[in-house]
């Protein structure tokens, strides 16, 4: 007999498989949208209509799935708006991003740290 499977998990354990990482349905994401879609952008409301799902994968899926958010590559023009932008907020992202129609706000955090590594090396 496994030791290992014979205990008890301990309070953290239990916790985190509450929580345990699942793929998500068709249906999961078309409830997403449609919250979304009357509600707005309140992922911790939002995210209690999904009892197997944390804040942040309910966020970061809205932005895997949104048809709005452009993927791939940057353009010249976009890589010049982020850096234009920055001295004129700094480094808040969420004002930064608002500047955006169709990039998330981790889209551009990320490819503003690549650019930065690019002008530093």
């Amino acid at each position: 007999m496994n030791k290992k499977s014979s205990k008890k998990p301990t309070k953290t354990q239990q916790e985190s498989d509450k929580y345990h990482r699942s793929i998500w349905s068709m249906e999961e994401d078309e409830i997403l949208l449609n919250l979304i879609n009357t509600f707005g952008c309140k992922w911790k409301f939002i995210s209690k209509y999904f009892k197997n799902k944390t804040l942040l994968e309910v966020y970061n899926r809205y932005f895997r799935i949104n048809p709005s958010i452009k993927k791939g590559r940057f353009s010249e023009e976009e890589d010049r708006k982020i850096l234009v932008l920055i001295n004129i907020y700094g480094y808040n992202w969420k004002k930064i991003s608002n500047e955006f129609e169709n990039r998330s706000l981790k889209q551009i955090r990320s490819r503003c740290k690549l650019l930065l590594n690019k002008f530093i090396m």
